[in-house]
């Protein structure tokens, strides 16, 4: 089960990096659904991290978890298209680094 876990967690790191292959391991790895339950706690997430880190609360910005979670959701659409068209094309991913460089 630690080793599963462990998994998530890499391919978690490399999808808010907007890295396809990942993004389609973890797709493989679990379904949407679960995907999007989890994402239903970000806030929560949000609040205990600004505790910890005794800052204010943003939930309002993007954070790594919505950049994973925004790529994970564009793989799952092409995973769907692709049944539909076999030439599809895989959907641009963003990266969380890249996006927040270009924001300042």
């Amino acid at each position: 089960m630690t080793d599963r876990i462990d998994e998530f967690e890499r391919l978690n790191v490399l999808a808010v990096e907007g890295d396809f292959p990942a993004c389609l391991n973890y797709c493989e790895m679990t379904d949407e659904e679960q995907e999007d339950e989890l994402y239903k706690y970000r806030d929560m997430f949000i609040r205990i991290i600004a505790e910890r880190e005794g800052k204010t609360q943003d939930y309002i910005t993007k954070t790594e978890m919505d950049f994973a979670h925004e790529n994970i959701k564009a793989v799952y659409r092409y995973l769907e298209a692709i049944k539909a068209d076999p030439q599809a094309k895989p959907p641009l991913l963003k990266n969380y680094k890249e996006e927040k460089s270009n924001d300042k």
